[in-house]
């Protein structure tokens, strides 16, 4: 357990070495702003995420310099939506999402930090002491674990699984079940469940997934996972995650840091829209961290800044994406969404662009 801190007159430690964390990283070090980063675990990783990634722009994907990643990995231009009955409807992504293992793109992004010249402390833990100042401190640790909630999310890599389209999402009462090929030729297999009906499984990490989702009424996927070969080590867990803005006034005025990613903000992952939104808010507030390690505004206009921009980019489309999950996990929702399907009142692209920014 370290807290490191840069030589500099506003010295900058980021907290959390994912997809936001280092996304800002590398915006920092490309306004030749240099910080550190420390991370408690190591790369590469798996980590919970649905890894269908839809709204990601050509901009972010640049300042990132991960267009070799996104190039060598799957294209996806379709989705079809499923319940216990079969397949509701197909439709056409108005555009291109990308399957990006985390394993991969966290990988490549501290690649490209450490080139610019960011140094990431890997297997280390910080935690402020009651008296220290935050100034300078970006925390970008993940969700924020809300004991109140109801959702537990299972995800796992499986090999000789055959797909039904770029984006299978399967859906239950109480759930939903994302299934897509990404870059390392897997198939990424990821849940979100409402835990009391999934309840505690035991056996094998594969079979946790698999009787989740049985349990949730998803016999038909339950039974195709069960025939593919489960990639070791790729199962990655987490409860009590609750969707939304996490971050608040109050809330930043009682730690005084600048909270980015899931740490500010979640987003249902029906919509795949999550890690897009991690790098998004990386590169689009960097210029306000940069303002600030170089004098140029305090630490606290620095943190109101941030929010106010990071509010705007994202408030809409989570507020969205909340409205329309209790419909997907309900089944009126599910018998109105089928009916729909049915006639062209489907408002799939005016839904997509809603909750995609």
């Amino acid at each position: 357990m370290i807290r490191p801190t840069p030589p500099s007159d506003h010295p900058l430690r980021i907290i959390g070495g994912g997809a936001a964390g280092l996304s800002l990283a590398i915006a920092l070090a490309r306004l030749d702003i240099k910080c550190e980063v420390i991370e408690a675990s190591s790369y590469p990783r798996h980590k919970m995420c649905g890894e269908f990634l839809t709204g990601l722009d050509k901009e972010t994907i640049n300042t990132l310099g991960i267009e070799e990643l996104v190039a060598r990995s799957p294209h996806h231009h379709e989705t079809a939506w499923f319940d216990k009955q079969g397949e509701i409807f197909r439709h056409s992504l108005p555009s291109p999402a990308y399957g990006i293992s985390r394993h991969a793109l966290d990988l490549a992004l501290a690649k490209n930090a450490r080139e610019l010249g960011c140094i990431i402390h890997e297997n280390t833990r910080w935690k402020a002491a009651s008296d220290e100042p935050l100034d300078g401190t970006i925390i970008a640790t993940g969700r924020r674990i809300i004991r109140s909630s109801r959702w537990l999310g299972i995800k796992a890599h499986f090999t000789n699984l055959e797909t039904l389209s770029d984006l299978e999402m399967h859906l239950a009462d109480n759930a939903y079940v994302g299934v897509c090929k990404v870059d390392d030729g897997a198939v990424t297999v990821c849940g979100l469940f409402d835990r009391q009906h999934a309840g505690q499984a035991s056996g094998t990490p594969e079979q946790k997934l698999i009787t989740a989702m049985r349990r949730c009424d998803l016999p038909a996927l339950a039974d195709r996972v069960a025939t593919a070969d489960f990639v070791t080590g790729s199962l990655n867990g987490i409860s009590h995650v609750a969707f939304g803005m996490h971050q608040n006034s109050a809330d930043s005025e009682k730690d005084k840091a600048i909270h980015f990613g899931d740490s500010f903000a979640i987003i249902p992952p029906f919509t795949g829209n999550g890690i897009a939104m991690a790098l998004q808010s990386g590169v689009a507030a960097a210029d306000i961290i940069a303002d600030y390690a170089t004098g140029k505004i305090t630490w606290d206009e620095a943190r109101l800044a941030a929010r106010e921009r990071l509010h705007e980019l994202f408030n809409k489309r989570v507020a969205w994406a909340n409205r329309l999950q209790p419909v997907l996990t309900s089944s009126l929702g599910k018998r109105s969404l089928r009916a729909i399907s049915k006639t062209p009142l489907l408002p799939f692209n005016k839904l997509f662009k809603l909750t995609h920014g």
